[in-house]
């Protein structure tokens, strides 16, 4: 579901909010950028809700009783429905959804003309598309973030993507119509986005020894991460994903195995914001718990020397 509520109630007897509303489906729905989609399948619906007027719109090609979108202002989320194909995420990913529930977007800055949902694989794997008045693309990849937590992060500008004016579903697959009449599957670019490896910045060796004692995390571009926590008394390994960009700096997803002497795995999405200046690495937890300083939201470790 496309969902916005730009418009508040005010007590002028001039102002007409329908002539209004009107305006701004028109601008939405019939201007150049969604010509060519077949807008008989995009149903709009001005809805009166006392304080404020909702447009609503389908999304077309998409089974709305499984997930929904909402850009409603600055405020973007996703609602994902308890469904079979969500339910089966726990055997196959490990990810339970004991009921409906909705996600905020990190990281959406742009103003956005069109959205589609569709899948990268045969197997339940949403994608949230969002084309930009820019005409570049941006995606979340609602599967691949969940797998590190309650977070969802949308990915850099799929910046060869661009020159679009409509977003459009073939088969469960979303492709890009380009001004020039052209068309480019976004599935191919999205699992090639997805493969980025982690950015150089926060690529390294650091260390905490705050509190009187020694934490230590490495992260290698290819994702390989390992960390000594506890006073270095508990080993990790595990792998990182490069999710995003957020205020707080840039998004990595982790996650860690069960050690060898038996302590649990840990899951967690973190933003990492590196002071070149001195050689700081400023980490923000987003979700999950600080596996270096319990209960911390923001931990500050140095780049080791010798790396």
């Amino acid at each position: 579901m496309f969902e916005m509520r730009p418009y508040r109630r005010n007590s002028m007897s001039t102002w007409n909010p329908f002539s209004e509303m009107e305006e701004m489906e028109r601008r939405l729905f019939n201007n150049d950028f969604f010509s060519g989609r077949g807008l008989a399948e995009f149903k709009t619906d001005i809805t009166d809700e006392g304080d404020y007027y909702e447009l609503k719109a389908d999304l077309p090609g998409f089974k709305k009783e499984d997930i929904q979108l909402q850009l409603d202002g600055d405020t973007r989320t996703v609602t994902i429905k308890r469904t079979p194909e969500t339910i089966a995420w726990d055997a196959d990913y490990g990810i339970r959804l004991e009921q409906d529930r909705t996600y905020p977007i990190l990281g959406t800055y742009n103003e956005y003309i069109d959205v589609c949902i569709g899948e990268l694989s045969a197997s339940f794997h949403p994608v949230v598309y969002l084309l930009t008045k820019d005409g570049v693309v941006e995606y979340v990849d609602v599967l691949r973030c969940l797998m590190f937590g309650n977070a969802l992060v949308c990915q850099d500008p799929i910046y060869i993507a661009n020159n679009g004016v409509a977003l459009e579903r073939s088969g469960s697959e979303v492709n890009l119509r380009r001004a020039d009449g052209s068309v480019l599957e976004l599935a191919p670019l999205t699992a090639e986005w997805n493969g980025q490896e982690i950015p150089s910045e926060a690529v390294g060796a650091f260390n905490d020894m705050g509190d009187n004692q020694f934490d230590w995390m490495d992260v290698e571009s290819n994702g390989i991460v390992q960390m000594g926590v506890q006073d270095n008394n508990v080993f990790y390994q595990g792998f990182a994903d490069y999710l995003g960009v957020v205020p707080e700096g840039m998004v990595l997803g982790i996650s860690a195995s069960e050690t060898e002497d038996g302590m649990q795995g840990i899951t967690f999405v973190v933003a990492v914001k590196y002071d070149l200046f001195n050689e700081t690495l400023n980490l923000t937890m987003i979700d999950g718990e600080n596996p270096f300083k319990e209960g911390a939201t923001q931990l500050q470790m140095i780049r080791c020397p010798d790396y």
